[in-house]
């Protein structure tokens, strides 16, 4: 059970980051007078988190 919490949460770490990078390049686009073009992938990666989340806390729950 150890490696798949730790699996999860560099899974979790992983697409934290994804996250983080893609909103900084919308940032940037939307200042640059462009329109955001990554939009729906920052939803499809938040809904990824939700779910990993749920993950790690089923396993963490005492049998």
């Amino acid at each position: 059970m150890a490696d798949k919490l730790q699996s999860l949460a560099e899974r979790e770490n992983r697409t934290r980051s994804k996250i983080a990078s893609l909103v900084d390049m919308e940032i940037a686009a939307v200042l640059d007078g462009n329109d955001p073009s990554h939009s729906d992938q920052i939803v499809r990666l938040n809904q990824d988190l939700a779910i990993i989340h749920a993950a790690i806390e089923r396993l963490r729950r005492p049998a």
